[in-house]
């Protein structure tokens, strides 16, 4: 993917820049933003500065660049240790983040409480306090090879993109991912600075999407795995509703409603542990009712009741994972795949008629038929 951070552009971008100065009206806003973050770490600290960084105080910006706000403080004013303060300046701002998606003109707004004795990278940083440059940027053109980006990038987008949503190990592998990416950019951020082929290839990555993805895929699997599960008490007896061996055993040890090879379907009895007089031989005792079946309708294994949302569980043996089905009130369906918990939707590939629509894609509706559909099937069949 082509990226354009580091070709420098003719001016700064004005949507925040007048013939060189900063927008004074937009200034003050960008203060009021940065005092509410101030008094949303919670902290009693002296502000030093608040400095807008990064692309937009460069002649390096492009659509996809952030309005950076660094508010200076020193860390050693809260906490001597400083790696516990710095992690909870990057929590702070990531609620702050996923709390108030602030954005100017298509552009987010994201705050970062800065330790004062943090040295400088970037080569511009404009103090909103004092409305000056600290560091002025230059507008020289910066020549760095497509292909040395390229090189150095797509390793990880290969890694992300083949991330296996049914590995158990796959938190694991995402945080490692997450903490390699995070040593790649500062790595080049130390040694070159901005320009730097391993902030470049960082940057191809978030203008990609993939650091997005990968970002959303690990908040997906964290809050599967911090779920509480849901547990039932039968007979005094706790059983765990994701655990199947702990449910009484009918014929094929399930613990919903089924139907065998043969197309015989059978129910879950209300009391399942009573023999009742006349049960088949074949279910008595497994808590378990043969239904009668219908001849005219032995090739439908379920119906649908309208506006009803229904989990199908694959037969699978490794995974927990299926479908959630429904009849819409419209007569169209909707369609979900989910993965360990029935509980909500989980990304998957969408393919329609042989063609990739989606890799990601949550919830697929059907509609309905084309209006001439069915004179088209008359007609063939004539």
């Amino acid at each position: 993917m082509q990226i354009n951070e580091y070709q420098t552009q003719t001016e700064l971008n004005p949507k925040l820049w007048i013939d060189g100065k900063f927008n004074p009206k937009l200034r003050l806003q960008l203060l009021k933003i940065a005092k509410a973050f101030y008094e949303f770490l919670g902290i009693d600290v002296e502000l030093h500065d608040v400095t807008l960084t990064g692309s937009n105080a460069n002649y390096n910006w492009t659509k996809h660049s952030d309005i950076d706000l660094h508010l200076i403080i020193n860390y050693r004013d809260i906490n001597d240790n400083i790696l516990l303060v710095r992690e909870l300046m990057q929590a702070k701002k990531n609620l702050w983040n996923n709390k108030y998606p602030i954005e100017f003109k298509g552009m987010n707004i994201e705050l970062y409480a800065q330790d004062s004795n943090e040295p400088h990278t970037s080569t511009g940083v404009y103090s909103l306090f004092n409305d000056t440059w600290i560091t002025k940027p230059d507008a020289q053109i910066i020549s760095v090879d497509d292909d040395a980006i390229d090189m150095k990038s797509k390793p990880y987008e290969y890694a992300i993109d083949n991330l296996d949503p049914y590995d158990k190990n796959l938190l694991d592998k995402i945080q490692k991912l997450k903490s390699r990416l995070k040593q790649l950019r500062q790595t080049g951020l130390d040694t070159v600075g901005e320009y730097s082929i391993e902030n470049l290839a960082f940057k191809s990555l978030r203008n990609s999407g993939h650091l997005e993805k990968l970002s959303d895929l690990e908040k997906d699997i964290t809050m599967i795995q911090l779920s509480p599960r849901l547990e039932i008490k039968e007979n005094n007896n706790i059983f765990s509703a994701d655990d199947e061996e702990s449910w009484p055993s009918g014929p094929f040890g399930k613990k919903d409603d089924y139907a065998d090879e043969s197309g015989d379907s059978y129910k879950r009895a209300k009391d399942w542990q009573i023999d009742k007089p006349g049960e088949d031989e074949a279910t008595k005792g497994t808590g378990y009712i043969k239904e009668k079946k219908d001849k005219k309708s032995s090739k439908i294994d379920m119906v649908l009741p309208r506006g009803q949302q229904k989990v199908l569980k694959a037969e699978d043996a490794d995974y927990n994972r299926g479908l959630l089905v429904k009849l819409l009130d419209n007569g169209g369906y909707e369609m979900a795949y989910w993965y360990d918990k029935p509980d909500k939707p989980y990304p998957v590939e969408i393919i329609v008629d042989g063609k990739s629509i989606k890799t990601d894609g949550k919830v697929v509706k059907m509609k309905f038929h084309p209006k001439d559909y069915y004179d088209k099937q008359d007609k063939d069949k004539k």
